[in-house]
């Protein structure tokens, strides 16, 4: 109960409880006075009891009652009076309230308005998104007609980076100890990638006289046209990706409302390139896989801003492109000079520090949407909030509103606002609490222990102490960091792989344990983030294979293990993060074809 008084209080402007009781208690008062001054007149009562019939009640009243009449007659008077100077009298309360946090932000160094943001390329030719090949990706993030017809041509585009899909479904036998598996599973992904572009797209079952691949070789003779059809586009995507700058067309004053067409496509061509990756590996090209790898991992960094769904997607790539590169090292196809390269694009990451900067541009973008709405007829708002993501969705005007909207947004009109005000500030206080936090951490993971730095907030608290929009908007941005340092901690332990393939590569073996990095490969011993303790490393068969791994975001030891499901009696779960090199090549996994699930 104390839960929903405290939120009452919170989500209602400063004296807006007095306001609504003062201004319902004079309508009761009216209402109930004009029916006992009605009471001899049955009919008359009657039409004043309902409120549908009540005005025209109340004329008859006048003529019938004359000055008795002035008493509900006064009381409504009285009521509007209260309600809409005092609604008023919020509103200007709770909009300088929220222009004085908004000083206070800008004087604190904080961006809130879009020009914070906004950037315009300063050579077009130098430009990633200005390239022919991604022109296309940047006129789709554009409103009208132009936009539209860009995002219809879009899908066709790009069809030459799309990986193969079907209905049917692949179950792959993961074998004895799926928990241990390790991150990486190369010989899954090219096999489904295999069947599937065998398989026709409309089928559900195996077709009869499909050969489906049994090993290495059948995968690549399957893969080989799909690979051979994406090299032109390849070449165009390392041809725009070469270019210097990278600055994305956003629409930014949309706001919540605010066209990312290109981040699906960036995802595809991180799956592109490391498919690429993959059967160039297997196919002992070392040239071409070198150069498919460090595509994928260029891709991976053209971010195309600081926004979160763009930094998730950036993570979403890393790991993608991680996997091709992890069999790489099993196949020991590139030199000393080649993990170099490798070496210094992962040391381009730094995925924790992108977090509190991600929540510096989602306020600004909330701040674009949330800000205008308060000058805006209430119900005119409530249509902007269930439209966006369309098109024009200021488009629709008061004019077009119905008797009873117009009739709202007379009455409700500056009560709404005030609200909303009051709702966007504590909003606003909430992003500044989490940037704030995440700024700490991020700070703190330079040589804290990883698991001490892991943001987590009170779901409930989003509701009593920033308001109705704090609850909606806050909560999905909780498990953003976790999300961060789990990427970072994968590409920390990359790097350990790239140290560890340079001494293989020197002598043969890899080393009997990490210490014997330094100083030759490490400056020092390279250490758990997570803990700031020794990783778990053991070589296998006499230096030609190991097992690295870190404890994962639990901050405990599983045993390399990685759980593949949620465990049902609620217990930890476990989430190592384990890179294996077996001594020798692991055969194509079993597998078994059936329908998928609709």
């Amino acid at each position: 109960m104390a839960f929903y008084v405290q939120q009452w209080v919170n989500n209602l402007p400063e004296g807006a409880t007095l306001i609504f009781l003062s201004t319902l208690g004079l309508l009761m008062v009216g209402w109930v006075s004009a029916i006992v001054l009605t009471a001899r007149t049955k009919w008359l009562a009657l039409l004043t009891f309902f409120p549908l019939t009540h005005p025209l009640a109340m004329v008859a009243m006048v003529l019938k009652q004359g000055s008795a009449s002035l008493i509900p007659i006064g009381s409504y008077i009285l009521a509007a009076v209260i309600w809409f100077s005092g609604s008023q009298r919020l509103y200007n309360q709770e909009t300088k309230q929220l222009e004085d946090y908004q000083l206070q932000l800008k004087q604190a160094g904080e961006p809130l308005e879009l020009e914070n943001f906004q950037q315009v390329s300063d050579d077009p030719d130098q430009n990633v998104w200005d390239h022919p090949y991604l022109k296309l990706l940047a006129t789709a993030s554009k409103t009208g007609s132009e936009g539209e017809q860009a995002r219809k041509e879009m899908g066709q585009r790009y069809v030459p980076l799309e990986l193969p899909r079907t209905r049917l479904r692949i179950q792959v036998d993961k074998g004895p100890d799926p928990e241990k598996s390790g991150l990486y599973n190369p010989n899954e992904s090219m096999l489904s990638n295999a069947i599937h572009l065998l398989q026709p797209k409309d089928e559900f079952e195996p077709v009869e006289g499909i050969e489906y691949p049994t090993d290495r070789q059948n995968v690549l003779d399957a893969l080989k046209p799909l690979i051979e059809g994406m090299e032109e586009d390849l070449d165009q995507l390392s041809q725009a990706l070469g270019r210097e700058e990278n600055i994305y067309p956003h629409q930014w004053e949309a706001g919540f409302g605010m066209l990312l067409p290109q981040l699906s496509k960036l995802k595809q061509f991180s799956q592109a390139t490391s498919l690429a990756t993959l059967y160039h590996v297997w196919n002992r090209d070392p040239k071409a896989a070198l150069q498919s790898a460090q595509l994928g991992l260029r891709t991976a960094e053209v971010r195309d801003s600081a926004l979160l769904i763009s930094c998730l997607v950036q993570i979403a790539q890393v790991s993608i492109t991680l996997g091709s590169i992890d069999e790489a090292r099993q196949h020991h196809i590139w030199q000393d000079e080649d993990w170099l390269q490798i070496r210094k694009h992962l040391d381009s990451y730094s995925m924790i520090e992108l977090m509190d900067e991600s929540l510096r541009t989602e306020r600004a973008i909330g701040h674009a949407t949330m800000r205008p709405m308060l000058d805006r007829p209430p119900m005119e708002a409530m249509r902007y909030l269930r439209q966006l993501g369309q098109q024009d969705v200021w488009g629709v005007s008061l004019a077009e509103a119905s008797w009873m909207e117009r009739a709202a947004n007379l009455i409700a009109g500056r009560f709404a606002q005030a609200f909303l005000a009051r709702q966007w500030r504590l909003c606003l206080m909430g992003y500044e609490t989490m940037i704030k936090d995440l700024e700490k951490a991020a700070n703190a993971s330079q040589n804290d222990p990883w698991k001490e730095v892991l943001v987590s907030w009170d779901h409930l608290s989003f509701k009593t102490d920033y308001g109705v929009l704090g609850g909606m908007l806050l909560p999905a941005l909780d498990k953003a960091q976790a999300k961060a340092v789990r990427s970072q901690l994968e590409i920390e332990l990359a790097k350990i792989a790239v140290d560890l393939e340079r001494h293989f590569l020197e002598h043969g073996v890899y080393p009997e344990s990490l210490e014997n990095l330094v100083p030759q490969w490490a400056q020092k011993t390279p250490l758990d983030p997570m803990t700031r303790q020794p990783l778990h490393y053991r070589s296998l068969s006499e230096g030609k294979g190991f097992e690295l791994y870190s404890v994962g975001l639990n901050g405990e030891d599983d045993q390399g293990r990685r759980a593949t499901k949620s465990p049902r009696d609620g217990s930890r779960q476990a989430d190592d993060l384990l890179i294996r090199v077996l001594p020798e090549m692991a055969p194509l996994p079993k597998y078994t074809l059936g329908t998928s699930k609709s």
